[in-house]
């Protein structure tokens, strides 16, 4: 298990990239991050007529800020309190099953566009947008605190490179080490774990597409966009 100050946007990141592995047929963007980022934060309407801070570039946690009606620092500050987002949503006075109704429907939007262009058919993007509000249930009850861990796509993979157990991964990521610095001081290196952590999530990718879930072009897209996330991971940036 590792610290959410540790994984930061990462590990929220990830719990996205999941819900895209497990429901998108279509390739929808889909779950929700927390971005660590000094970036400049667009202001956005909230549905309680309050205005929110956005991310700036992710529109999921645009909208769960503008939900929630809080700014980014006091929702990933909750967050690492150990807070789930349906705690949140409640203490702010909402509902967590409209918290998830607003992030099911920003999916559908996405989705609706690629229907609208030919590129998915009405009948599986009802499918992909039931699995993806179980998803998302789920993710809104889940805590991110001090105990989350990392997503197993993620964990096996690196305990198994780096041949350490998984409360010497946490320990020594608490202590402020990037996993490309955890790799080199056990004799390994930083492009060995990204090799090892995006090997299983190509696996993974690649019996969606042998199980007729994912196109070979949606696979492609989104192992890229793991490449990026990954890098980001082992070197420790957000």
């Amino acid at each position: 298990m590792v610290v959410l100050e540790q994984m930061n946007a990462r590990y929220l990141a990830a719990a996205s990239a999941v819900v895209l592995v497990l429901g998108a047929a279509g390739s929808a963007a889909a779950g929700s991050a927390v971005t660590g980022s000094g970036q400049t934060a667009r202001p956005t309407q909230s549905h309680g007529g309050t205005t929110a801070q956005g991310s700036g570039n992710d529109p999921y946690v645009d909208v769960e800020l503008a939900f929630l009606g809080i700014d980014k620092k006091t929702l990933l500050a909750k967050l690492k309190q150990g807070q789930t987002l349906a705690q949140i949503a409640t203490a702010q006075g909402k509902s967590p099953q409209g918290l998830i109704d607003a992030l099911v429907a920003t999916a559908k939007v996405k989705l609706d566009a690629k229907v609208k262009a030919g590129g998915l058919g009405k009948a599986k993007e009802t499918a992909v947008l039931a699995k993806l509000r179980v998803q998302v249930g789920k993710l809104v009850t889940k805590s991110f605190g001090s105990s989350a861990k990392i997503p197993a796509v993620y964990l096996t993979p690196i305990l198994a490179y780096l041949q350490i157990d998984d409360p010497t991964l946490e320990q020594e990521l608490r202590s402020g080490k990037s996993l490309a610095q955890i790799a080199v001081e056990h004799g390994k290196t930083a492009a060995g774990v990204t090799a090892a952590i995006l090997g299983a999530i190509g696996a993974q990718l690649d019996a969606q597409v042998t199980a007729g879930k994912l196109t070979a072009s949606d696979r492609d897209a989104l192992f890229a966009q793991a490449q990026v996330n990954v890098a980001k991971l082992v070197a420790g940036t957000a």
